[in-house]
């Protein structure tokens, strides 16, 4: 999977990117579980733009993806290519 959040491209699994916005984070010390990383996400992309991104239950993956296509489908981030 590649998509583009901020001019910046990710490339690589639903973990694999969520693993690198987890260790950019401002909050990374804050925050001591991937699982952790996702629901603050999750919290802060409806405190900045009122919508939400269920990430819900399930695997560490599962919820990556969901995140991740949360952030697609609001516009935060860009699909480029599977």
């Amino acid at each position: 999977m590649k998509i583009m959040i901020d001019l910046k491209e990710y490339t690589g699994t639903p973990v694999e990117i969520v693993s690198v916005l987890w260790d950019e984070n401002f909050h990374r010390d804050q925050l001591p579980t991937i699982d952790d990383y996702i629901a603050h996400a999750a919290q802060n992309v409806f405190k900045f733009t009122g919508k939400g991104i269920d990430v819900g239950t399930g695997t560490t993956e599962e919820k990556c993806q969901r995140l991740l296509d949360g952030m697609i489908s609001i516009g935060i981030a860009k699909f480029l290519e599977n």
